[in-house]
């Protein structure tokens, strides 16, 4: 008891700290196209074809991923099963990956580490209509993506630690039907922390992902080769707090989530090669159309698509 009460006011100080730092920065603002709001969700990504959106959106007590066609402005939900889905992604051929638990809540269960969880959450792809596992385990898989040849699976993962507190980016080779997960970027934080959502640089050579320090911060954006992980790289710093990293089609910019305090949370992008950063909307968990022509995102439970001119926003 005396313990957890000498945590609790650890972490209120050291929030208490990150504030105060927080309300002496805010990143510069640029202009964006005019938002148009698609459809109630989260986490929107696009189809490789730039013809729907995936999404996630709570139904009664379940979360679960579905499609919003941007033509007709239809929203369809896939059978997935009786559980709950969330962490929509797409291989490059448009089959959607996604987190399925035959739970419900799924995504309550992801975001707080329930260790004492009696069954998976874990990688899915719908093939042929049909739901067809791609991992499995009593862990939390999460935040699913996919290399630019659609040959390699990355993940998050807390299968490399008992407690299932602490998640590491995993990889699984999917031309192998025999092969097993792999970790290749340990989650080395603290408490309920650890590395998730990764995305791949489109020449492949590149990877970013979020590392998430629990109770407390650092929330930051880490990059390194993809051949050598031990080489990252941070490209946020306290006292932002930023999470859920995407390239965009040219691989030249990385769009996140992220705030400060006394502030939305809000859609930043930061070009790679000058380290400008630019915050584009009020908003979070950004993705790029596959034209980089548009910025899909999430605020206030609504799903937003802007115009996005790279120019004009870093000019």
């Amino acid at each position: 008891m005396i313990a957890s009460k000498c945590q609790s006011k650890q972490r209120t100080a050291g929030r208490r700290r990150w504030l105060a730092l927080a309300a002496l920065v805010i990143a510069p603002c640029a202009c964006i196209g005019a938002e148009r709001a698609l459809a109630k969700g989260h986490a929107p990504v696009y189809s490789p074809d730039g013809r729907q959106i995936a999404f996630e959106r709570d139904v009664g007590e379940r979360r679960v991923v579905g499609l919003f066609t941007r033509s007709s402005g239809k929203v369809e939900f896939p059978d997935l099963g009786p559980g709950s889905s969330c962490h929509a992604a797409f291989a490059p051929d448009g089959t959607l990956y996604y987190i399925y638990s035959n739970i419900t809540n799924t995504n309550y269960e992801l975001f707080n580490m329930r260790h004492e969880l009696k069954t998976g959450c874990n990688v899915f792809r719908l093939r042929d209509g049909r739901p067809e596992r791609v991992t499995s385990g009593f862990c939390h898989d999460m935040t699913p993506a996919l290399s630019p040849d659609g040959k390699m699976l990355y993940f998050g993962s807390t299968r490399d630690d008992k407690r299932r507190f602490n998640c590491s980016i995993f990889t699984l080779d999917l031309s192998n039907p025999s092969a097993a997960p792999v970790r290749a970027l340990p989650g080395d934080m603290n408490y309920c922390s650890g590395a998730m959502s990764p995305s791949i640089s489109p020449d492949g050579k590149k990877v970013v992902w979020g590392e998430y320090g629990g109770w407390t911060p650092p929330y930051c954006i880490q990059s390194a080769p993809i051949d050598d992980p031990a080489g990252k790289k941070p490209l946020t710093s306290a006292p932002e707090f930023a999470f859920a990293p995407r390239f965009d089609p040219s691989g030249r910019y990385v769009c996140y989530s992220s705030v400060f305090a006394g502030e939305r949370w809000g859609v930043r992008v930061i070009e790679l090669a000058t380290g400008k950063v630019r915050r584009l909307a009020d908003g979070m968990e950004p993705a790029f159309s596959p034209d980089g022509r548009q910025l899909a995102y999430e605020r206030d439970g609504m799903i937003y698509e802007c115009d996005f001119n790279a120019e004009e926003a870093f000019k």
